[in-house]
C-alpha cells in the first residue's frame, strides 16, 4: 500500500527483490530486406558507412553486421572503461575462442586497427579518450564503425568532427533523437513513413498489406 512517491523513491535493488522468475519475453525489430544491398552499394562506391545509435553496444553490433556496416568476418573491439578512467580496447564477444588480449586506445593507431577489427565505442568512452587526446582522436573518427549510446548531443558531435575532417556527411535517422544530427549533417535524410516490419520479409509484407486494407 505504498504510495507512488514512495515507490519511485526505492533503490534497484528492493524492486528486484522478493519476485517469482515466470520467464523472459524477447522483442525483435527485423532489418528491412533492401537494408544490406543499399549499404553495401554505399561501402563499394567508396563511400565510408557508420552507426550512430542510443542503442547497446552489442545489440548495435549485432544489426551493423547484419546490414554490412560492420565486416561479419572481423572480430570486434569495443572501448572499455577500466578502474581510473583508463580505456582499452576489448573484444566484444562472450566466445573464448574469439576473444584477443585488451590493445591500449592510441589514437594515431585508429586506421591501422580498424583495418584488422570492427571499432565500436560508447558517448561515455569516447568522452574519454577525446579529453585525454584532445583533437588527434577526432582526426581519425571515420575509423570506428559503430557509436553506441550516443546522446542527442553526442550523434551531432561526431557528425561535426567528420565533417571538420574534410568528409560531407549524410544522416539518416528515424526518431526525435535524430534531429539535432540531421540538422548538422551536409543531407540530412529523415524516415518519418512506414510501419515497424516494412519489407522485411515476403510473410511480413502481407501481414503489413492486410493490416492496411482493414484500416
Amino acid at each position: 500500500n505504498k504510495n507512488e512517491k514512495e515507490i519511485v523513491g526505492k533503490p534497484r535493488e528492493w524492486v528486484e527483490s522478493d519476485l517469482t522468475f515466470v520467464g523472459f519475453v524477447a522483442f525483435t525489430c527485423k532489418i528491412r530486406t533492401d537494408s544490406p544491398t543499399v549499404i553495401q552499394s554505399l561501402i563499394e562506391s567508396a563511400h565510408n558507412v557508420a552507426m550512430v545509435t542510443g542503442d547497446a553496444p552489442l545489440t548495435a553490433v549485432h544489426v551493423a553486421k547484419e546490414v554490412s556496416i560492420c565486416n561479419p568476418t572481423l572480430p570486434t573491439l569495443t572501448l572499455l572503461i577500466k578502474p581510473n578512467n583508463k580505456v582499452v580496447w576489448a573484444s566484444a564477444t562472450a566466445d573464448k575462442s574469439k576473444i584477443v588480449p585488451e590493445i591500449d586506445f592510441i589514437a594515431s593507431e585508429l586506421p591501422l586497427l580498424s583495418k584488422k577489427f570492427n571499432l565500436v565505442t560508447t558517448e561515455e568512452a569516447l568522452d574519454i579518450v577525446t579529453k585525454d587526446n584532445g583533437d588527434e582522436v577526432w582526426k581519425y573518427i571515420d575509423a570506428i564503425k559503430v557509436f553506441a549510446r550516443m546522446s542527442p548531443y553526442g550523434k551531432a558531435q561526431v557528425i561535426r568532427a567528420m565533417q571538420k575532417a574534410g568528409h560531407h556527411v549524410l544522416m539518416c535517422g528515424d526518431g526525435g533523437n535524430d534531429v539535432g544530427a540531421l540538422k548538422q549533417s551536409d543531407i540530412g535524410l529523415a524516415l518519418l513513413a512506414g510501419y515497424g516490419n516494412a519489407n522485411t520479409s515476403s510473410s511480413s509484407s502481407k501481414e503489413g498489406e492486410n493490416n492496411n486494407n482493414n484500416n
